[in-house]
């Protein structure tokens, strides 16, 4: 991304705004896209060529079934709430006879490139905690994370989806 010019001032004003444009840039500085063949591969990222982290996406349309999505993303959200990220979906051939162990659900990618999503982060009835998973392989030759301490994880975004909803009743 080619750096903008900025006329001279105290230098740490000049600082912020590159770091801000930095920050808010569709593409991630480190990140290649994918090749040009045809409109589908377009704002495609290899994730491997990103620093990637998991974040579990709680709604209030899913507090009864304290449901959420699981998605890896890249770089931080822009102020519209948009980020490169791609959702990972509950891998139901990987359920074992009887379900899975409560908290222990396997989920797999859901496409082999990341995506800018669009305000993925800013639905005022959504909120979000980052996540730590487990990388692990099954005997068919696939792989699937593990969401380390899934359930409390979960708790701990509808906490902040209250507290969110709480706080925006009061200004």
């Amino acid at each position: 991304m080619p750096e903008k010019t900025l006329r001279p001032s105290s230098g740490r004003h000049d600082a912020v705004k590159k770091d801000k444009a930095a920050k808010t840039a569709k593409t991630p500085p480190a990140a290649k896209q994918s090749g040009s063949k045809g409109a589908s591969s377009k704002n495609e990222y290899d994730p491997a060529d990103l620093d990637t982290w998991f974040l579990v996406l709680v709604d209030t349309w899913w507090k009864d079934q304290h449901g959420f999505k699981l998605f890896e993303v890249s770089g931080e959200p822009e102020d519209d709430g948009s980020i490169i990220a791609r959702e990972w979906r509950c891998a139901a051939e990987l359920e074992p006879p009887g379900g899975f162990k409560f908290g222990h659900q396997k989920f797999k990618q859901g496409s082999k490139k990341l995506k800018r999503k669009a305000r993925l982060l800013r639905e005022p009835k959504q909120a979000y905690v980052e996540v730590s998973v487990r990388r692990m392989t099954h005997g068919k030759g696939g792989s699937f994370v593990e969401i380390e301490f899934e359930q409390e994880r979960v708790s701990e975004a509808y906490t902040r989806l209250a507290l969110r909803s709480v706080l925006g009743k009061m200004s």
